[in-house]
């Protein structure tokens, strides 16, 4: 499902620059502190994240995308004279070890997988990239989510259908870009196949979070227009870390 984003290019890149800014937040939140880290982005997109991580203080940032049009964009958008950041094409499932990293992020990789092996193996990927002890730090759509309801409209998304299948379900939705309607196909995993898949290569310490709604958005919208984001979080992030001294 991932190379969908070949077909869609900039339209993403202006979902996320209006998407709201408790996501970033979070997981920069989570990151702590990358000064002089080594961090590999999988499923870097237009580089938006992979960037931001490289202005934090990073030592070296290497994002990859199934998408060669997300990594023709994330190039481009480079300042000329940048160093210690590079992009390159493929496949999370079976990409291998192409490095050590002190961190791994997975920013919406995951819904991207239509089978428990798929993501297993982006699981394997993550595990053989990490330092021991170095940590996955994940956005992923809420184990939770209420498909049913359409209340994430004013955030820029549209459940169009679901189906549900063995411990997920598969959905069609839209993004709504300034630019017009995304339309992607992605899958509702369960929680615990996220702990099984991560298990099975040596991760461990899995832990959940929800952002919060920054102070900044309930000043400009007030506090009842955040109400869906809070009672039916749609966003979630997923840390976990490398079993020291594990294979993966």
């Amino acid at each position: 499902m991932s190379n969908q984003y070949d077909h869609i290019g900039d339209k993403y890149r202006s979902f996320k620059e209006v998407s709201t800014g408790a996501e970033q937040a979070h997981v920069t939140a989570l990151l702590g502190d990358v000064r002089g880290l080594r961090v590999l982005d999988l499923g870097c997109g237009h580089g938006h994240y992979a960037s931001r991580v490289r202005e934090l203080g990073a030592a070296r940032v290497t994002g990859v995308d199934l998408s060669p049009e997300m990594v023709r964009l994330a190039r481009e958008a480079l300042p000329e004279n940048a160093t210690g950041i590079d992009f390159r094409v493929g496949d999370a499932e079976s990409l291998g070890a192409v490095g050590e990293f002190d961190v791994v992020m997975a920013v919406w990789l995951f819904p991207y997988t239509d089978s428990f092996d798929a993501l297993r193996g982006m699981m394997a990927t993550i595990a053989s990239n990490l330092v021991p002890g170095g940590r996955l730090v994940a956005v992923t759509a809420h184990p939770s989510f209420a498909l049913d309801r359409q209340d994430w409209e004013p955030y820029g998304l549209r459940t169009l259908s679901h189906t549900a299948l063995h411990r997920r379900h598969r959905v069609t939705s839209a993004l709504l870009a300034p630019i017009g309607e995304i339309v992607v196909e992605s899958s509702l995993w369960e929680e615990d196949v996220y702990a099984e898949a991560a298990a099975a290569v040596g991760l461990s310490d899995l832990r959940w979070s929800v952002p919060e709604v920054l102070d900044s958005d309930l000043r400009e919208r007030g506090p009842e227009y955040w109400d869906a984001f809070r009672t039916n979080p749609f966003i979630a992030a997923l840390t976990a870390r490398r079993d020291p001294g594990e294979g993966a």
